[in-house]
């Protein structure tokens, strides 16, 4: 212990082995790097226990590692608590270009935030010095003579010099320049002098840069669809290809709140197939699916873009009309089953029909109890519907199986 910090390789006292096990693999870092031309000061802060385990080349005099430094705006400032959320949710990040509190030179760091019971106890990270960027740069002389790099601040309009290799003001330097972060531009400026003289290697060396570049770019891209196709998967139901019930807790829920908050109604239609269960238990399952498929297709034709179309589970669905006041979703229900009844959906030439409860969300009410009354509304119209077909039934009945009238005999 240094004044309640740790520098280097060693032993810690016990209290601070059970806070982490992160000083073993800090220390293989650090003697990995012994032999590498850049300085990275490896660290672990823990927030809980305000104490700073740093592995570095640079020697201990040379570092203010004071109890202090946990008192310190510069403290409050860098670590990862006081960092947006969505850089978190990365689960490491790099920042600006910053003089550093304890070795004075003007580093970035790449942190991770250390987790305990979902709460961040501590920080991992890497500081790395700029001066010392320029090292892992590894171009021909001639090149790197001709080069100038730089970083850029777009918030603060702030440059800061990382290495200078030329100083001309006859032509001006050609820059190039890729996004660090959203706030940060790291510049390369060339000197045309270089393109004059050695215009055939310069042109390889941008064709290969290119490459690797659209390279990386097409990596990305194909993470990033893969990672939206796994987040749609996750709330699409598979077979009708319409959403499952995650999109509840979700964008329902962030929806319903922005209606809210704007005085806009919502809308909710819930409805399920009539006899279903007949059709599957006469047809076989695979039919029953054709049936589901064509409640699925005839909501998708007859809905808005805005209106987002689940499936409950079973042969329950549920349609939230954005926007829509309850007559509004009556007469969308009374056209749903309309539609959906007036199709034929295999080669059987059956029908299926819908029952359907509308309601709307009301001001503070949450998206659960919406779903409970539109629910006991629809199991309300079902079994009306139930009723009128028995009373029908009872009406042919008599009519088909009454007794003839008689007429008198002729004298």
């Amino acid at each position: 212990m240094f004044n309640g910090s740790l520098i280097g390789p060693g032993f810690p006292n016990q209290l601070i082995q059970k806070d982490t096990h992160l000083f073993v693999v800090l220390d293989e870092l650090w003697a990995e790097q012994q032999n590498h031309p850049i300085v990275y000061n490896y660290y672990y802060v823990s927030h809980a226990l305000k104490y700073f385990y740093l592995s570095s080349k640079i020697p201990e005099n040379q570092f203010n590692t004071t109890k202090e430094y946990f008192l310190t705006d510069f403290y409050n400032y860098q670590h990862s608590m006081s960092q947006q959320l969505n850089k978190l949710q990365k689960g490491m990040y790099y920042t600006y270009p910053y003089m550093d509190f304890f070795s004075h030179q003007k580093v970035i760091t790449i942190k991770s935030p250390v987790y305990s019971n979902n709460e961040i106890v501590g920080d991992i990270g890497v500081d790395i010095p700029v001066k010392s960027l320029i090292k892992s740069i590894t171009l021909p002389k001639k090149l790197k003579s001709s080069l100038n790099f730089y970083l850029y601040n777009i918030n603060k309009n702030q440059k800061i010099e990382i290495y200078d290799g030329y100083s001309s003001h006859l032509l001006p330097p050609i820059p190039v320049h890729t996004h660090l972060n959203k706030q940060t531009l790291i510049f390369a400026d060339i000197s045309p002098w270089f393109f004059v003289s050695f215009a055939i290697k310069i042109t390889i060396l941008c064709i290969s840069l290119l490459i690797i570049i659209n390279y990386m770019n097409v990596v990305l891209k194909r993470h990033k669809f893969q990672k939206q196709r796994y987040q749609l998967e996750a709330y699409t139901d598979l077979l009708t290809g319409l959403f499952n019930r995650r999109v509840m807790d979700t964008i329902i829920k962030d929806i319903v709140t922005e209606n809210n908050n704007k005085s806009q109604p919502t809308a909710i239609i819930i409805f399920d197939a009539n006899d279903f269960k007949i059709i599957n238990d006469t047809y076989g399952h695979n039919i029953g699916d054709l049936a589901l498929k064509h409640i699925s297709s005839t909501i998708n034709d007859m809905t808005r873009d805005s209106d987002i179309c689940i499936r409950l589970g079973g042969d329950e669905f549920c349609i939230v009309l954005p926007n829509a006041n309850l007559e509004q979703a009556l007469v969308m229900a009374d056209r749903l089953e309309l539609a959906i009844f007036s199709g034929y959906f295999c080669h059987y030439n059956i029908k299926i029909s819908i029952s359907t409860g509308c309601t709307v969300i009301e001001k503070n009410e949450t998206l659960h109890n919406a779903l409970v009354r539109a629910d006991k509304i629809l199991y309300r119209n079902k079994k009306n519907k139930a009723e009128n077909k028995k009373a029908l039934q009872r009406q042919l009945n008599n009519y088909i199986f009454k007794s003839p009238p008689k007429f008198p005999k002729e004298e």
